[in-house]
């Protein structure tokens, strides 16, 4: 008996404590969306840029371009394009040989 009062008391407290997780997930997830939207229309400034200053970035005009039309409106395009710098500015450091 005292096991069945125990499973009863804990789903009691677990339905008492969803009302207040779901408010702020709501709250998490629009915040991340409107994060990802203010990040995207950044990223799409690059497109401001000539090709000189992408290419102090890391990043080429194609790229940025390829990586915006890969990516959903709420999606975040920004860590697509600093991976695609960085691997750039590695491959920018390894040395060529002369031929």
């Amino acid at each position: 008996m005292s096991t069945t009062q125990q499973t009863i008391d804990l789903s009691l407290a677990l339905t008492a404590s969803r009302p207040t997780t779901r408010p702020a997930g709501m709250v998490a997830q629009v915040a991340s969306i409107l994060r990802a939207m203010r990040n995207r229309w950044s990223a799409t400034s690059l497109s401001d840029l000539d090709d000189r200053q992408l290419a102090d970035i890391g990043l080429t005009r194609e790229e940025v371009m390829a990586i915006l039309r890969s990516t959903r409106l709420i999606d975040d395009p920004t860590a697509q394009l600093a991976r695609s710098a960085r691997k750039h500015s590695l491959l920018s450091l390894v040395p060529r040989h002369s031929q």
